[in-house]
Order: structure tokens, then sequence, then C-alpha cells
């Protein structure tokens, strides 16, 4: 699987006019009937988003076919009361009167309806490890998480499977973290 950012296409376009909606559209032709959010990010979000610094979204291409994408940001995990005083010591590195930790958000984790290779998920998370090891190695950081609907076992599981710990519920959503070393 070949990895490509969509900051780099974006370079490259630079100043070529009108080329910006042919990438848009490109985007468009995502499909995730699974997840539309998935799909609706991909489709009318990510370009504005990577330009605007908000997320940094990375395509996934097999034989030069869009398969998969992943977005990554940097973003405050506010931790609830709920979670225990010494989890929360160890996510916040010792800083127990503070309530939140900066952290690296693995935002969006989405796979085409046409694409059947089985594990595409576990390999497109292990992509984000690397790009978010990366950053852990020039900034510092260590704490990953992800955000999914509560009602979505099969995603819940998944991300159980792959390293994260269940943290708590933030409103309709469940985060799950994953302490990097």
């Amino acid at each position: 699987m070949d990895i490509l950012p969509i900051r780099k296409i974006i370079e490259n376009i630079g100043s070529m006019s009108g080329e910006m909606p042919v990438l848009k559209k490109a985007l468009s032709k995502f499909k995730c009937s699974r997840d539309l959010d998935v799909q609706n990010f991909l489709n009318y979000h990510a370009v504005d988003y990577d330009i605007n610094h908000r997320t940094r979204t990375y395509l996934c291409f097999d034989d030069g076919v869009l398969v998969a994408y992943y977005s990554v940001a940097v973003k405050n995990l506010i931790i609830s009361e709920s979670v225990s005083k010494s989890y929360h010591k160890k996510l916040t590195y010792g800083h127990t009167k503070t309530n939140y930790v900066p952290a690296y958000l693995i935002a969006q984790v989405g796979k085409d309806d046409d694409y059947k290779r089985k594990n595409v998920i576990k390999e497109i998370l292990n992509f984000a490890f690397q790009t978010i090891g990366n950053a852990k190695n020039e900034v510092g950081g260590r704490v990953i998480y992800v955000e999914c609907k509560k009602e979505i076992e099969r995603i819940h599981a998944m991300y159980l499977n792959n390293g994260f710990t269940y943290l708590q519920d933030n409103g309709d959503l469940k985060q799950f973290v994953f302490i990097a070393n």
C-alpha cells in the first residue's frame, strides 16, 4: 500500500489554477456506506482541514487506486472525573491537577466500500502510528486517542484488539487511548 499525504498533493498543485476542484472531485468518489461521517469527511472536508492545519489526511492507494485514508490531528484530550486517579496520573505525566493532556487524535479512519482485502484497518492504524511516531520523535507527546460512536461495538472491539484501552464516554462517543513509549 502506498501512502500519500493530501498536503503533498496540495503543495504540488500550488499555483496550478483550477486543480483544487479536480482533487476534491477525485476524493468525492470515495464511498464508505458503513459510516457516512467517514465518507463525508474525505468527500467534503479533508482538503480544507488540511489547508487550515486542522488535520493531516493521508490517502492509501493500492495499485494506484484510493482504497482507504486516515487523518491525524493534535488536540487536548479532556479527562473526566470518572477516570481513575492512577490512570489520570499516567495520562498527564503525573500532573494530577490538570484535567487535560495534549494528545494525537486519529480523527478519521476509513476504507472504501469496493476494497475487500481483510485486515486493512489494522494496516491503516499501523500507518497512523508510524505518522504519529515521526511527530512524537520531533516534538514529543505519547498519548494517542480515537473517538467512535457508542453504538458501534465492532469498532470498539477493533480498537481494543489493536492496543487501545477504553478511557471514557464523551457525549455520544467512546474514547479509547494508546500510550506510546
